[in-house]
């Protein structure tokens, strides 16, 4: 169960001998037909500062499974990495019900005129410069600021149920969302914003390189993706304001974002099972289909892009 309950969760689609092998910190032999998943979190450093801040320690993983598909969420890339991105938003984070996803999907497109996020800004200093930047601006269309819990998510005492349900009645009173990256280029909340039915505007992240094109989705029907080695701040925020004043596009969009949402992420089978697997929940169909394509092709890797569209014989699309 090296991608929890994998095969149990797709037993009529992988053959049980399909091989997965999970490396934490030590070189394991190496076996020919096997995909890789590793981690390594305990080597994680300079995470609030630098991209790519995995790349340092699995170098040593990638070079010597240079023959071997490997997936992993962490930030790092290479020839043999498909990059996968985090599942939904943990109950547990947010002291709601687990099955607290289900109590709102998204409704037919209404245009608010409005920019949203909401965060921690420690979690990488690029939030703190972007944010800052943002509310210099005073625009009247974007509402950005800090979270400060009261409680921890991660901690022993959690923030009251109140504060996320706060937050998502702000989400699904907005057009576009902002999802920078934190330690990682993935962010659980990016499931939130789909589920307000909001634009996502990302930055920093893997969001615009998952393969939207395989499953007959533009990019930027979907999403705006920003990279500050490439984007200036002026750019980011000229392009997020003529996006929020474009009420026939932010519909388009928005649409799109319910479209996928209702077509893909519901219908994901992690998704009703994601207390045993939260990490791949949303996405579960997705990865089944990238293995489906490894196995087909010899474990070698045709696309490094995550989406495949064998999801769609998956789901029947």
């Amino acid at each position: 169960m090296l991608f929890s309950n994998l095969n149990n969760m797709y037993s009529d689609l992988l053959d049980p001998n399909i091989k997965i092998q999970h490396i934490s910190e030590n070189l394991l032999p190496k076996t020919k037909d096997t995909i890789i998943r590793f981690s390594n979190r305990q080597k994680r450093k300079n995470i609030r500062e630098n991209m790519l801040v995995d790349q340092y320690w699995a170098n040593e993983y990638i070079e010597y499974y240079n023959k071997n598909p490997i997936i992993t969420h962490y930030d790092c890339i290479g020839e043999n990495v498909i990059n996968m991105p985090l599942g939904i938003m943990p109950s547990k984070y947010i002291s709601h019900n687990i099955d607290y996803y289900k109590s709102y999907h998204p409704i037919e497109p209404q245009y608010k005129n409005k920019v949203f996020w909401r965060g921690r800004g420690f979690t990488h200093n690029i939030r703190k410069i972007l944010i800052d930047f943002l509310k210099d601006k005073k625009h009247p269309n974007i509402d950005v600021d800090y979270w400060t819990p009261n409680g921890n998510p991660y901690g022993p005492i959690k923030p009251p149920p109140s504060e996320y349900t706060k937050y998502f009645e702000q989400l699904k009173c907005s057009d576009i969302f902002l999802v920078i990256r934190g330690d990682l280029p993935w962010l659980n909340s990016f499931f939130d914003g789909l589920r307000a039915g909001c634009i996502p505007v990302c930055i920093d992240t893997f969001y615009g390189n998952l393969g939207w094109e395989n499953i007959g989705i533009q990019k930027e029907d979907i999403l705006l993706d920003f990279h500050t080695s490439i984007n200036s701040l002026d750019e980011i925020y000229e392009k997020i304001i003529k996006l929020v004043l474009n009420k026939d596009k932010i519909l388009y969009m928005k649409d799109n974002i319910r479209n996928f949402y209702n077509k893909y992420i519901l219908t994901d089978r992690y998704l009703n099972n994601y207390h045993t697997a939260y990490h791949y929940a949303g996405w579960g169909d997705f990865l089944a289909a990238k293995i489906l394509d490894l196995v087909e092709n010899n474990y070698q890797i045709t696309s490094k892009q995550f989406f495949s569209a064998k999801v769609k014989e998956i789901k029947n699309i």
